[in-house]
């Protein structure tokens, strides 16, 4: 019942304010189109970009994924607001690590004395997309961080260790591990 006085209440105010001037009417519902549409659209464009970075983060070179964390490292830090200008060096232990699906196949075999041995064979398991031939990946391990290094402007030790200690958490590595320094 409240809600349909609510209406109500704007319906009156849209009356008396637009019965006056048909010109004020047609802008503000092209106003609200706009709006909405200008809505509609940042939802669509968002969606796309997480898609984007979301499917190539397994096909990522050793080069590619320390840029990529480096990069997420200074927006980070730099959106806390406490630093004007931040760099980021990010060493990592290995390249990534593919595991493709296998297939294992075992067979007995009884010797002469009666002495069964055993033997396996692993084969890894390929789809065919078209005319090519390619080996299922089940999944893409990505190499672990060894350190970072943080290049700051100036900023107050609490910063500089909440900063480290986030990052330890975050990276799941040492403070050891993690060097900040200021700009002089």
């Amino acid at each position: 019942m409240k809600i349909n006085a609510f209406f109500k209440k704007i319906k009156l105010v849209f009356k008396k304010l637009f019965n006056s001037n048909k010109k004020m009417f047609v802008l503000s519902v092209l106003l609200c189109f706009v709006v909405l549409l200008l809505f509609f659209s940042s939802l669509s464009s968002t969606n796309k970009t997480t898609t984007k970075s979301s499917s190539k983060i397994t096909n990522y070179t050793v080069s590619e994924y320390s840029s990529f964390i480096e990069n997420k490292i200074e927006e980070m830090i730099f959106s806390t607001g406490k630093v004007n200008r931040v760099s980021a060096f990010v060493m990592v232990e290995s390249t990534p690590e593919i595991k493709y699906l296998t297939e294992t196949d075992k067979t007995v075999v009884e010797g002469e004395s009666g002495l069964k041995t055993t033997t396996s064979a692993v084969t890894v398991v390929f789809q065919k997309d078209g005319s090519m031939t390619t080996p299922v990946v089940v999944a893409t391990l990505m190499p672990k961080i060894k350190g970072v290094m943080i290049v700051l402007s100036k900023i107050d030790a609490s910063t500089k260790l909440s900063i480290q200690k986030s990052l330890s958490i975050v990276l799941n590595i040492d403070e050891s591990s993690i060097s900040i320094l200021q700009e002089s």
